[in-house]
């Protein structure tokens, strides 16, 4: 029996972004994410909670992305910014979307990585970021 996971993503629904143990992806002076996490030309990455716990999606991320952090948002906190997050499943990840522009384009442009980066919540810091908070 395979699960299918509706197209449209509900409001309520958390969406997970992983964030690499990168300088240009965090801004440690301020404990967030840069902009710079949500800007790809491919389209923002990103799984969807699918209705699972998150304990099982910390797993998930750490299985598949070791060494990296982790950030939530909500589908419609995504909207009231002007992105549109979209379904896009993939063979090995049901879970799999993206975050699009609301413009219909698929890069996220202006001032809205930043306000998707002022408006995450940090699940886990990235490893490299989160020894220099313990020092």
């Amino acid at each position: 029996m395979s699960f299918i996971l509706p197209d449209e993503i509900s409001d309520a629904e958390m969406l997970y972004r992983s964030v690499p143990d990168k300088p240009n992806m965090w801004k440690p002076e301020f404990n967030r994410p840069s902009s710079a996490l949500f800007k790809d030309s491919k389209g923002v990455s990103v799984d969807r909670d699918g209705g699972r716990s998150i304990e099982e999606i910390i797993a998930n991320f750490d299985r598949k992305m070791p060494e990296r952090g982790l950030v939530s948002i909500t589908a419609g906190e995504c909207r009231k910014i002007g992105t549109k997050p979209v379904a896009k499943p993939l063979e090995d990840n049901i879970y799999h979307a993206e975050i699009h522009d609301g413009d219909g384009n698929i890069t996220v442009k202006g001032n809205r990585p930043k306000k998707l980066s002022n408006s995450v919540r940090i699940i886990k810091l990235p490893p490299h970021f989160s020894q220099s908070q313990k020092s």
